[in-house]
């Protein structure tokens, strides 16, 4: 069975580098590659939803979040993992936009292009703007203690499960997948 799996991607794929825009600085977390993995072996199909306000705030063009982008992916690829739905709001939070988390714009899009419904897909992050975003899409979230979520009080974050790395996430997702009741 196909499950959807939407990641943000700075604290949470990768580590944090504030406003990153160079991809020889792209650090995978670790346990990711393992965690990914077991997605993968189970089903998931993976997506990417990131706020990218320095693009709005002018410190990066669209064009080094792409590349920024491609290398995340072929880090992946060289590991077996495909990362095919890519999104990112280039706004910062003044600008009020649709699509930047925690509104569920990219989230909503992620579902429409890879044709699995809500009810099998899961939203996780490291921050409580990825927690929303999920459960203002409909689907379950995640918030890893990872990047920011380690310095999150997450006595009232509203996340369906707080994991301590990827890896627990993965073997969550898939108990859920595998038991849905």
């Amino acid at each position: 069975m196909k499950f959807l799996v939407i990641f943000d991607r700075d604290g949470t794929l990768i580590v944090d580098k504030n406003y990153l825009s160079d991809p020889q600085q792209v650090e995978i977390l670790p346990g990711v590659i393992e965690g990914l993995q077991k997605l993968a072996a189970n089903g998931a199909v993976f997506a990417l939803a990131s706020n990218q306000s320095g693009i709005g705030r002018g410190l990066f063009s669209h064009e080094a979040a792409h590349v920024v982008n491609d290398r995340l992916v072929s880090v992946l690829q060289n590991s077996g993992l495909d990362l095919p739905y890519i999104y990112f709001c280039p706004h910062t939070p003044v600008d009020k936009c649709r699509c930047r988390k925690p509104q569920p714009e990219m989230l909503l899009r992620a579902l429409q292009d890879s044709l699995i419904d809500k009810k099998w897909a899961f939203m996780v992050g490291d921050k409580i703007a990825d927690v929303l975003a999920g459960r203002n899409a409909g689907m379950r979230s995640i918030l890893l203690r990872t990047g920011y979520g380690a310095e999150i009080d997450t006595a009232d974050c509203q996340a369906d499960f707080i994991a301590e790395d990827l890896q627990s996430a993965a073997d969550w997702m898939i108990m859920k997948i595998k038991n849905p009741g």
